[in-house]
């Protein structure tokens, strides 16, 4: 709380207070706007602080929105002018969470994880203080034979259920040169009958895991996400887990899950890849650079990629020394040509990878950057082993 005892609005909120669009007619400086329907009027005097800063430009706002003992420096602030409300919203949210979660508890509000603006990331320490209040799963995956049930009952987080990648998140794989590819998204029906087989109901917020930085978290965070559910992948995966851990298998409850329709326009084709490409959009291969030059490995039907895609190799979004998330000036970085194209007047980008999961980090990593991008589902496996499609070699 604030000294005058008015609430300190944390990352959660910005998102709610600040509109992502940059205001042309003002220079470039976005303002701050919200609804008047939002959750936060549910917070005491929270209409109050938000009256301060409905009409001010979002480099001004940062004492209203920022808590003192956490002032933005003289960089954050030229970052927040130049950037605009995603910067500050992302400057807002890369500060310590205690300041957040303890202003929820002070203020009698429903937790953050509520908000609408929850995810794509939370981080350990949030999840510890939040673990009452949100589903968890553990996506361990492996390629090596391993079995991600048996590392998951040797150890995870307290309360944590384990999702199968094939069981639960995708329909059996396609035979080659059909369209599908290895791990197709279920349908409707049958991801609601997973969901609910798991003892999840979806009425609260989902954290989803893993052991190798959200690439395979990332599959079913994308698929709540886009039926509307809040989620958040828990970045650094088990390896940043501070809190109570279990071990063992876990038996749950069977839940309902409402079955929600996939949005179409969001899960593209190949041959949507293709007139997207013509049209000029970018098409991401999150495979590593091996695999997209062409070079032969026991994964892929042939060797390439997608003639004009760009390699965006779904490790080189996170940070070698700390296992979490490049930060919003790298990411920002590693994605210039994206946002840029994105951001003009070209067709929205597409990210693929071997087989529509790894994927999946890519575009959360573009929606930390307020891009939004479709997922090509089928992707290599179904590409690649189509042999009327054409393909390319070299980085």
């Amino acid at each position: 709380m604030a000294d005058d005892g008015e609430p300190v609005l944390g990352p959660s909120l910005v998102g709610r207070v600040i509109d992502r669009r940059r205001d042309v007619g003002g220079g470039g400086i976005p303002t701050a706007t919200t609804r008047p329907d939002s959750p936060v009027f549910d917070i005491p005097n929270a209409e109050a602080v938000l009256g301060q800063v409905i009409t001010k430009p979002v480099h001004e706002i940062e004492s209203v929105l920022v808590a003192p003992e956490a002032a933005v420096d003289e960089d954050d602030k030229r970052r927040a002018f130049d950037g605009g409300g995603d910067v500050l919203a992302e400057l807002v949210r890369k500060r310590s969470v205690r300041d957040v979660v303890s202003h929820g508890r002070q203020s009698g509000a429903r937790s953050l994880a509520h908000m609408d603006t929850f995810g794509p990331l939370v981080d350990s320490e949030w999840l510890e203080a939040n673990l009452d209040q949100v589903s968890v799963f553990d996506s361990r995956k492996y390629l090596d034979g391993r079995s991600g049930r048996d590392e998951f009952e040797r150890g995870h987080i307290a309360g944590a259920v384990f999702v199968d990648l094939d069981a639960d998140l995708a329909a059996p794989a396609a035979a080659p040169g059909t369209p599908g590819g290895r791990h197709p998204f279920p349908n409707s029906a049958d991801f609601a009958a997973a969901m609910g087989r798991l003892g999840y109901d979806g009425t609260t917020p989902a954290v989803i895991y893993d052991d190798v930085g959200g690439g395979m978290a990332g599959r079913m965070r994308f698929m709540l996400n886009l039926i509307g559910i809040p989620s958040a992948v828990l970045d650094g995966g088990i390896q940043a887990w501070h809190g109570p851990t279990e071990s063992g298998p876990v038996d749950v409850e069977a839940a309902t899950f409402e079955e929600r329709p996939w949005p179409a326009d969001r899960l593209v084709d190949a041959d949507e890849v293709a007139r997207r490409i013509e049209a000029g959009a970018t098409v991401m291969d999150a495979r590593n650079a091996s695999r997209f030059a062409g070079k032969e490995n026991r994964i892929d039907d042939r060797f390439g990629h997608v003639p004009g895609a760009i390699n965006l190799a779904w490790e080189d979004n996170i940070d070698d020394f700390t296992g979490t998330m490049l930060s919003f000036d790298q990411l920002r970085a590693r994605y210039a040509a994206v946002v840029e194209n994105a951001e003009g007047d070209g067709p929205k980008p597409v990210a693929y990878c071997g087989s529509g999961v790894t994927a999946c980090h890519n575009l959360m990593a573009l929606e930390l950057l307020g891009i939004e991008a479709d997922l090509y589902v089928g992707s290599w496996s179904e590409w690649g082993s189509d042999e009327s499609r054409p393909l390319e070699t070299g980085g």
